[in-house]
């Protein structure tokens, strides 16, 4: 889903009088941290992920707790970003979900329904990912679990935290597009503060 927001941040970004310029200008303090909690990711989808569940449930339980606590270090430090609280919000959301279950987030079983061939469900059958697990009737927080189904460039279910993640990275994407805008703004608060002067009276 977050390539997909991403796209949309970009798309809405340009039609709402952005740049791509301004956005190469943007600037994040502790950046390093957030590319390895999305490293840290997308290797536990993988078959790394699946060696690391080998060793025992507490090394994915450390992996999580590890990526949660690298984004909640980079949303600390870039508190000037509004948007950002919604990214880090939304990842803690995922992130209770996730340690609630023995380092595995929960997936409504109407996956295997809805889309019993797409490669999202197939991966997930055949063990290939070890931080993910259909859900059941034991499963905790599932109001926070991957139970919406969501069709983006292929059929998946996301959670609560994800739609609150992406709406803080399409936010975040528009605002940064605008920074530099003498024209153009996103938050309306500061509309005016783009407004040209008025036209002196001497």
């Amino acid at each position: 889903m977050l390539f997909e927001s991403v796209l949309f941040g970009l798309a809405a970004g340009l039609l709402l009088g952005g740049s791509l310029r301004s956005l190469t200008k943007a600037s994040f303090r502790c950046l390093p941290l957030i590319f390895v909690a999305a490293v840290i990711d997308f290797a536990m989808s993988t078959r790394l992920g699946t060696s690391v569940a080998a060793i025992g449930g507490w090394a994915v339980i450390a992996a999580t707790v590890l990526q949660t606590i690298l984004l909640i270090v980079f949303v600390l430090g870039n508190m000037e970003k509004p948007p950002l609280w919604l990214i880090g919000l939304g990842g803690l959301m995922n992130s209770a979900a996730i340690l609630a279950n023995s380092g595995m987030m929960p997936i409504s079983p109407q996956i295997l329904v809805l889309a019993p061939d797409s490669p999202y469900t197939l991966t997930l059958l055949a063990g290939r990912v070890a931080n993910y697990t259909l859900a059941n009737p034991a499963t905790k927080l599932l109001f926070l679990s991957d139970i919406i189904p969501f069709r983006g460039f292929t059929f998946y279910m996301i959670s609560a935290g994800d739609m609150v993640t992406s709406a803080g990275l399409i936010i975040l994407i528009i605002s940064l597009m605008q920074a530099y805008s003498p024209r153009y703004t996103f938050f309306p608060s500061k509309a005016f503060d783009t407004l040209d002067d008025p036209p002196s009276s001497d």
